[in-house]
């Protein structure tokens, strides 16, 4: 008896959900890259206003930037100073 439960459940989930499509361009070309910077460094001060330096040297280390390291730490510190406290 169990086994016929198990059996009626499973043959009732669709093995065919939907097609999924890349017919759409992507958008992060055409991201003004010095404000998304700015706007990481102000979400970081959001996040931790002890640590959030570390966190924007983490992030500028760890992703590879189109720009010099110094030039994209800056820009988030500048973002993370906008914020008044």
């Amino acid at each position: 008896m169990f086994k016929k439960k198990i059996e009626n459940i499973s043959s009732s989930v669709p093995e065919f959900i939907a097609t999924l499509t890349e017919e759409r361009e992507s958008t992060w070309e055409n991201v003004d890259i010095e404000k998304y910077l700015r706007d990481q460094g102000f979400l970081y001060k959001k996040i931790s206003k002890k640590y959030w330096k570390l966190l924007c040297i983490q992030d500028v280390i760890r992703r590879k930037y189109k720009m010099p390291l110094r030039k994209a730490f800056k820009l988030m510190i500048d973002g993370g100073k906008d914020i008044v406290i």
